[in-house]
């Protein structure tokens, strides 16, 4: 496979006549400095070995490039077209991380020597770039693994630490998965990520839109937990453009808001509306769980709720809340998730396709999840990592989630509020999702929207009062 230089920017850069350089020898990735995720992702490649250089465009990107310079093989280099600004320290310091520095800026040609920075290359004599090489010698990844008090097999999986949360290397590239069903196959010195990359073998099916609509009529049912009535329009609109034929079921925790749900939903043709009142236990889970009996029928399901976290920014939490409604009830994303379907039979569920790994996130969450499958399934090996739906919205083939509504779960089964974040009989069958569907005989999928990317999402900061 052809190595990759990745070329971080900021602004709108002329940089063809550079980049053309590098793309003799190198498949050239740019990356937005807005683009979070794809800058996470570029991490794991750093260290997967793929990464022959990283082109920074500012001073900005000196994380990107320390972590390149101290955890991979890649040769950092510096473009730099305006005058030397701000602090001196921060300058020396993204000097010092540069294998090469390529300018047009002569206050930059005149100061390099005081950074100790003897090889410059000016960006008009771009035929000297000819020269370089990219690669530094480096020992690379195995040097790193050292850092780690475990085998060197399992030493990658841990490398990830660095962050809060953990990121695919690629679309349905779930590293844990592919080592539990490979762990055989792979030899001490393998880098697994660097292997999944090459050989393609991905732990699970990522299904990309198209443009065909689904001409079968079949039965679909659609629930949303509607906690939040203000999203009621929205969600009536994504249901009009979709022109296709969802009874929709919706819960709510309040008397109040079901005549404002109604006065939204008033000008929808496209099924019947039910609004039902809940008892405000076990959110969004609860609830679904709770109406089972009335789109059981049907033969396939979806689940939607007004998603707004609390702990999250407003804006993260509607750029999340964004990102799962395009991916379930956008036009193309629906009828790509109904066509698929009807071609499988097998298949049970598809969910958004998320570049996240939170996995169990807690022994709390596994424990939960255990006593939940030992009713469903006595004999099902609960996995030790697992892709979920994030976020807790999906479609499904009723028949595959049928072990979980026999189950009967009453709202008491499930902490009065306010719950936390996490470790709740909701966050655990929130997880269990795809093993359900996978006891029941079915298989399931994710599904990926190409230009709608996961955000960043940011936590609100904790307010400390004097005492």
């Amino acid at each position: 496979m052809q190595k990759i230089v990745l070329v971080f920017v900021d602004s709108e850069l002329d940089l063809s006549t550079i980049l053309q350089q590098f793309r003799k020898k190198y498949t050239v990735k740019i990356i937005s400095g807005k683009q979070w995720g794809k800058i996470q992702i570029a991490k794991i490649l750093l260290l997967s070995g793929y990464v022959a250089g990283v082109v920074t465009t500012s001073i900005k990107f000196l994380g990107i490039a320390k972590f390149a310079k101290r955890y991979s093989s890649a040769a950092v280099i510096s473009l730099v077209f305006s005058p030397l600004v701000g602090r001196k320290s921060l300058i020396h310091e993204f000097v010092g991380v540069s294998d090469y520095i390529l300018t047009n800026s002569q206050q930059w040609i005149d100061n390099l020597g005081i950074y100790g920075k003897r090889f410059v290359i000016d960006q008009r004599n771009v035929n000297t770039l000819q020269l370089l090489e990219i690669e530094r010698p480096s020992q690379g990844l195995k040097d790193i693994s050292s850092h780690f008090s475990i085998s060197k097999k399992k030493a990658f999986a841990y490398q990830y630490f660095w962050w809060k949360q953990h990121y695919k290397p690629c679309d349905g590239g779930n590293y844990f998965l592919f080592l539990d069903a490979q762990s055989q196959k792979i030899c001490i010195d393998d880098n697994p990520i660097h292997k999944m990359i090459e050989t393609k073998t991905l732990p699970y099916k990522v299904n990309y839109i198209s443009s065909c609509k689904c001409k079968h009529k079949i039965s679909v049912a659609l629930q949303i937990h509607m906690y939040y009535p203000e999203f009621a329009a929205e969600l009536c609109h994504y249901l009009k453009q979709v022109k296709y034929g969802i009874d929709v079921f919706i819960s709510t925790t309040a008397k109040d808001n079901i005549s404002l749900i109604q006065d939204s939903f008033k000008d929808y043709r496209g099924g019947n509306v039910h609004v039902e009142m809940v008892e405000n236990r076990g959110r969004n889970i609860s609830a679904f769980i709770s109406m089972a009996k009335k789109y059981k029928s049907y033969e396939y399901i979806g689940h939607v709720h007004t998603k707004k976290s609390k702990d999250l920014t407003q804006r993260s939490s509607d750029a999340w809340r964004n990102f799962l409604f395009r991916h379930l009830l956008s036009p193309g994303a629906f009828h790509t998730i109904l066509n698929l379907f009807v071609q499988n039979k097998k298949l049970g569920l598809l969910f958004p396709e998320d570049p996240r790994l939170p996995g169990w996130s807690s022994q709390k969450n596994m424990d939960l999840a255990r006593q939940v499958m030992a009713k469903i399934d006595p004999s099902f090996d609960l996995p030790r990592h697992i892709e979920f739906p994030i976020g807790a919205m999906f479609w499904a083939k009723c028949e595959a989630l049928q072990p979980l509504f026999d189950l009967q779960l009453q709202p008491q089964y499930f902490p009065q509020e306010p719950i936390g974040i996490d470790g709740t009989l909701a966050h655990a069958i929130e997880r269990l999702f795809p093993c359900i569907c996978e006891s029941a005989g079915f298989r399931w999928g994710t599904i990926k929207v190409s230009n709608v990317n996961m955000p960043k999402l940011r936590r609100k900061r904790k307010k400390i009062y004097e005492t």
